[in-house]
């Protein structure tokens, strides 16, 4: 049984050594890939809502049609959050988390596809908003429970906590585009010293 929890994890030799330091989790390169990639989808997500934001209220100049747009996306997000928990435990993880990938890597192709052909119209961003906020409501929480299938138990906590850093660095950098690698190696000092 140890031996099947060691190799789903990726752990080998580190799932029988306690877990010491701010970056433990790290030493599992199953939860490395998962942390890469989770940072990667939430960064794509946020470029998305930011684009997708910035050109309704160029079109429009409207601050209530981008409260619309917001609301579209929050609106599928939420409705969905009752039965997302059902459709992640049904179907396999794997299988999921590249589901849904591939179904923001298709709408984002075709986002862009229709961008470039000079297409000025805004119902098509209220339908990629709505759509994404769908596909948003299963990939996070899929995401976030995900971790529990890459690390051991001891080590649960603190790739939680570097998870939730990698989701908040990727809203920094969209929030922040000035954002500089000295000020990231502060805040992570900082966290550093206070999780170890």
């Amino acid at each position: 049984m140890a031996e099947a929890v060691a190799q789903r994890t990726g752990a080998g030799d580190a799932a029988e050594a306690p877990p010491t330091g701010t970056f433990a989790s790290l030493r599992l390169r199953n939860y490395r890939l998962l942390l890469l990639g989770s940072t990667i989808d939430n960064l794509g997500m946020w470029i998305q809502q930011v684009t997708m934001s910035w050109l309704v209220y160029d079109i429009t100049g409207s601050g209530a049609m981008l409260g619309l747009l917001n609301l579209s996306r929050s609106a599928s997000t939420i409705g969905l959050a009752p039965v997302s928990g059902v459709i992640i435990d049904a179907v396999h993880r794997r299988t999921l988390m590249l589901a849904t990938a591939a179904a923001f890597l298709v709408l984002n192709l075709a986002l862009g596809g229709i961008l470039l052909t000079g297409h000025d119209a805004i119902w098509y961003l209220f339908v990629f908003a709505f759509l994404s906020g769908v596909v948003q409501a299963i990939d996070l929480p899929l995401r976030q429970s995900a971790v529990f299938w890459f690390v051991p138990r001891a080590y649960a906590a603190n790739a939680v906590a570097l998870t939730q850093t990698g989701s908040t660095i990727a809203v920094l950098e969209i929030r922040d585009p000035q954002l500089k690698p000295e000020t990231m190696a502060t805040l992570l000092s900082s966290a550093s010293q206070r999780l170890g």
